[in-house]
């Protein structure tokens, strides 16, 4: 997707990440901005058409983590699609969907899939931050250190039980304590 699978840029509508200036339609406003916002949103369809198969497009409103506050999204998204769909230039209308919807509608249109036979990576999706390897490099390191965590988390568990006893003697937590270290070089920690 273009934009990962964020808002296009000048659109984020969360607090939590950050705020652009909102979809202003009221033209009696200082701030007004739909007819510029209009004209960017427009602009980010006739870029990214390119890239899209059939004539529908998928525009997700959202990112990671969003919608902490959901009212700020959906008003600003709902004045853009009123707005855009009355005073936008070309053939196009924006509205809410899902995407078993937009599958739907473009199972619709017959259209022929170009089929990929080698591999997607190396992936990235940002300038030097490639996903080579991602699921396949360091098997045997990866199963370690999910073992060695395993081995340290029940140690750690065994020597609070028996820190807590009372009748646990000097003796019983340095072997304990010998078996927690034992993990800890197993592991390569120091």
């Amino acid at each position: 997707m273009r934009d990962h699978y964020c808002w296009p840029t000048g659109f984020w509508y969360d607090e939590r990440f950050w705020n652009d200036d909102p979809f202003v339609s009221d033209e009696k406003f200082d701030n007004f901005n739909a007819d510029q916002k209009t004209k960017d949103f427009q602009k980010y369809l006739n870029e990214m058409a390119d890239n899209y198969l059939g004539n529908h497009m998928l525009v997700p409103m959202g990112c990671d983590f969003s919608f902490a506050n959901a009212r700020l999204n959906f008003e600003n998204t709902d004045k853009l699609i009123e707005y855009f769909n009355k005073h936008n230039t070309a053939n196009i209308t924006l509205f809410y969907s899902t995407p078993g919807k937009y599958l739907d509608a473009l199972h619709m249109q017959n259209l022929t899939w170009p089929v990929k036979y080698d591999d997607m990576f190396p992936y990235s999706d940002n300038p030097q931050d490639y996903w080579t390897g991602y699921f396949t490099s360091r098997q045997a390191a990866k199963k370690q250190v999910r073992d060695g965590q395993t081995n340290l988390h029940a140690s750690n568990f065994l020597y609070s039980m028996k820190a807590i006893q009372e009748k646990t003697t000097d003796a019983e937590m340095k072997e304990i304590l010998a078996a927690k270290d034992g993990v800890l070089d197993w592991m390569g920690v120091y």
